[in-house]
């Protein structure tokens, strides 16, 4: 996609309806956006010191889709802290796989309601390629070696049954639950459920830091110590471990041997 094409799809969507230009404004005026091309099929967004930038892909649903990534940015701006740095002595990737995806996954259940409440279809609330999503988690979870695949594993697999909104209807949520529950070794469900209890509760408060919750779940789905956590570079007081504490020099010395 060419700049050209990107900036077309945010005018026509700013175009369309006055809800979607009253909040770009807002964000605007408060985190100057940039509009770029994604090097991805989905769109995207980052908003820091320098402003947000949003990631433009094709899309049939420019409305909900720039709505998407403004409520990400107005998240962001009204204080959410994201827990994105990591520094390890383990070469387990787990803990970053499991954090990246709660990152997103947790802004997106804070998010849902407002999107909603302004006006924007719910079911467009992810990218136009949502509709299979179902599909492909049941598909991954029949391939699952039940002796193998990890609570972890399962957990980033049932992020999809629990995620707010999208364009499976509820029956199909339900049928999907009913697959895990039958599917998924019972010891490794419950500390699937338990996981999910945290995010969900979590999302209905409002605290905007999210790393304890960041930190309880990774915990209760299993010991992976070795791993600091953090919301900058501020290490190690910006941040949290996921076991026993250890030093940069330990960090880079684990680095050098890799």
């Amino acid at each position: 996609m060419k700049q050209t094409e990107a900036q077309k799809l945010v005018d026509d969507a700013l175009a369309s309806q006055a809800g979607i230009k009253d909040l770009y404004d807002r964000i605007d005026a408060a985190s100057p956006i940039t509009i770029a091309p994604s090097g991805e099929k989905t769109w995207a967004s980052t908003t820091d010191a320098a402003g947000t930038t949003i990631s433009v892909a094709p899309t049939a649903h420019p409305v909900e889709s720039l709505a998407h990534e403004l409520l990400h940015a107005d998240l962001k701006l009204a204080g959410f802290r994201q827990y994105c740095t990591f520094l390890t002595v383990n070469g387990d990737k787990t803990v970053f796989q499991l954090a990246s995806a709660l990152d997103n996954e947790l802004q997106h259940h804070r998010m849902f309601s407002k999107f909603v409440a302004s006006g924007f279809d719910p079911t467009r609330f992810y990218h136009d390629g949502d509709y299979q999503t179902y599909d492909a988690v049941r598909t991954r979870l029949k391939r699952a070696k039940n002796d193998r695949t990890t609570a972890p594993e399962y957990f980033l697999m049932y992020l999809s049954v629990i995620a707010p909104g999208g364009a499976g209807t509820e029956r199909r949520r339900e049928q999907l639950e009913r697959f895990f529950q039958m599917t998924v070794p019972k010891e490794k469900m419950a500390l699937v459920g338990e996981a999910a209890a945290k995010l969900i509760a979590w999302s209905e408060g409002t605290d905007h830091d999210a790393g304890a919750v960041v930190l309880e779940i990774v915990q209760t789905l299993g010991d992976f110590d070795g791993w600091w956590i953090g919301a900058s570079q501020d290490f190690p007081n910006d941040g949290y471990f996921t076991g026993q504490a250890f030093t940069m020099s330990d960090a880079q010395r684990y680095a050098a041997s890799k």
